[in-house]
């Protein structure tokens, strides 16, 4: 039985990491009767890299159809122009954010999460953690410190002072 509150929380999910992902019902019932792919299970844990963009579209397109695709750190925008035209030729899938029937990959989206040369966008999860502790104008990094030991599981100063004394260590 589908149920259709965890397909939407699931698409929901992905397009929060992947936006430039359709997650139509086919992929998650993929991912329901478990086929096992490591790509499939990190699409709602983090932006994916190019190497396991490559094998997610294996996956959506076979093996068959990406046999001839460029290069993807390499040749970029030919690697984006094959994207389009295999996009054409495959069916279109319900997207949950948009209610209408759209193919597999967003390309616009697809070119601004992963940038528009070779050497931009998400190329590997370093690239992904620089993304993340960046900040501000010219590439500024924010730095970075550990939080106090159980700070956050016991509200930091937000407890009475009582509290904080049965609060465990």
């Amino acid at each position: 039985m589908l149920r259709t509150a965890d397909f939407i929380t699931e698409a929901k999910r992905v397009a929060a990491k992947n936006p430039w992902l359709n997650y139509a019902l086919w992929l998650h019932r993929s991912r329901e009767m478990g086929i096992y792919n490591t790509v499939l299970d990190a699409l709602t844990e983090r932006p994916l890299d190019r190497d396991e963009l490559r094998q997610l579209l294996v996956f959506l397109f076979g093996t068959e159809a990406m046999q001839s695709a460029p290069n993807v750190h390499k040749e970029w925008k030919e690697f984006c122009d094959f994207l389009a035209n295999l996009n054409q030729t495959e069916a279109k899938h319900w997207k949950v954010k948009t209610g209408k029937m759209e193919s597999w990959i967003d390309l616009r989206l697809l070119k601004k999460a992963y940038g528009g040369g070779t050497a931009g966008g998400i190329t590997n999860h370093g690239d992904v953690i620089k993304r993340f502790f960046r900040r501000g104008g010219g590439g500024a990094k924010k730095t970075v410190t550990p939080p106090k030991q159980h700070s956050a599981a016991f509200g930091g100063g937000h407890l009475k002072a009582a509290d904080r004394a049965e609060a465990p260590e």
